[in-house]
């Protein structure tokens, strides 16, 4: 389980409707609230044909993982704010409801 489902059920939020993954389409990159088979429901990304493993990263990076800020008061000049998502759950927002989407820009040779 991880640290945003335990954030969401320690602020009193119940399971919801059932949720699946999000459906792969040709370059579009997704990340919304889902299920894997054998899972605990949680934020699920998908990338059709034509987006990458690190295109999926990249989001999972920005929207999960702690943010990095200079501060000289920390070891090494450096302090960690809660992940975008982890700050919006703790701000009350309900992570359920999220749902994020971008097509990859198709250039044509010419």
């Amino acid at each position: 389980m991880s640290d945003l489902s335990k954030t969401i059920r320690e602020l009193g939020w119940k399971p919801g409707p059932r949720f699946s993954a999000p459906r792969e389409t040709p370059g579009v990159l997704k990340a919304q609230w889902g299920k894997l088979r054998g899972y605990d429901p949680d934020i699920v990304f998908a990338g059709g044909a034509g987006t990458s493993r690190a295109d999926r990263s990249l989001l999972h990076g920005a929207l999960c993982c702690e943010r990095a800020y200079p501060n000289h008061k920390y070891p090494f000049g450096i302090g960690w704010d809660p992940a975008l998502l982890q700050e919006l759950a703790e701000r009350g927002y309900d992570l359920r409801t999220l749902k994020f989407s971008i097509r990859k820009l198709v250039v044509r040779g010419g």
